[in-house]
């Protein structure tokens, strides 16, 4: 996919980056269609939207760590420029944010639940601060991944786990960080299943 030919606008660097992500997986669905896309929302007013808006992706309305079962989505008004951001972490600015309960499930549960899905060529996680927990929540269902592309946090406000503790996790997992971009508190990292690595072609 040539990147370069992805023109999105826009003020606000949360929803430029999610033009540009669903582009990405547009472009990809068109080069091949028998390409599946799974997207898990869990936000129900966006998750709505998206259904309608993309149909030929699949998109689950939950939010993901590494429980099943209810819990306390923070959402920013749709009003908002950045109406996509939600978190289940209890952090100072979202004591202004409105509170829903939504279902919450394991990605090893779920791939449990659809054994048909057997390896995932890239997994994109950026979920304000919860990245250990989902990445934990896929157990041995980890290794089917081929590659992840992950959103995290420099600084811990009320994250459990550090950047360092996803970096060690994932080292012990399996994975080599191949690429790395700071952006202020946060970081993009893209890491590669290390016995894919003298396959795949890094351009």
């Amino acid at each position: 996919i040539e990147t370069s030919k992805l023109n999105f606008s826009g003020k606000c660097p949360q929803r430029q980056e999610n033009i540009a992500t669903t582009k990405l997986i547009q472009c990809g669905m068109a080069e091949k269609p028998e390409n599946k896309v799974f997207c898990f929302e869990a936000n129900p007013y966006i998750a709505k939207g998206g259904a309608k808006t993309y149909p030929g992706i699949n998109i689950i309305n939950k939010a993901v760590s590494n429980i099943n079962g209810k819990v306390s989505l923070h959402i920013v008004d749709a009003e908002d420029e950045n109406s996509g951001l939600s978190t289940v972490l209890d952090y100072e600015y979202t004591k202004n944010w409105r509170t829903i309960e939504v279902d919450c499930i394991s990605m090893e549960s779920y791939l449990n639940e659809h054994s048909e899905i057997n390896s995932i060529d890239v997994l994109k996680i950026d979920v304000e601060g919860l990245n250990y927990e989902v990445l934990e929540g896929f157990g041995t269902k980890l290794g089917i991944v081929k590659s992840i592309q992950i959103e995290s946090e420099f600084i811990n406000y009320h994250e459990k786990h550090s950047f360092k503790d996803i970096v060690m996790f994932l080292y012990s997992m399996g994975f080599e960080m191949v690429d790395f971009t700071a952006l202020y508190r946060q970081n993009d990292s893209l890491w590669i299943r290390r016995d894919l690595l003298n396959t795949v072609p890094i351009y």
